[in-house]
């Protein structure tokens, strides 16, 4: 289950003491958590990326991705730069896995 990241506090102890991987125009911020605990996203895609209509588009895409794939207990915070408004869908899926092999601690190439 993914739950939403909201409040001050939290986006503040992911700031401090969380890790930054990118792959290509993907990019997340990770703190891992130690109990176990459902998984919690946060999306931070800007206004350089494109239109309302573009961001939505992405953040769903994301949410859709993550929904699929097993994410390890932890709170993330998901960007994308303004390159990655023309990706497809299965170049997102791509990087956004990436991104994730590295919060796990998995080697990728």
């Amino acid at each position: 289950m993914i739950d939403s990241l909201r409040g001050r506090g939290d986006f503040q102890r992911l700031r401090a003491e969380g890790r930054r991987w990118s792959s290509g125009p993907v990019w997340c911020v990770y703190r891992s958590e130690p109990e176990p605990a459902p998984s919690r996203v946060a999306f931070a895609i800007g206004r350089s990326v494109g239109t309302a209509v573009v961001r939505n588009r992405i953040r769903r895409r994301m949410r859709e991705i993550l929904r699929q794939t097993s994410l390890p207990a932890g709170d993330f915070l998901f960007g994308i730069s303004p390159a990655g408004c023309t990706l497809d869908a299965a170049s997102l899926r791509h990087h956004v896995e990436t991104v994730l092999d590295r919060c796990r601690g998995r080697k990728v190439s």
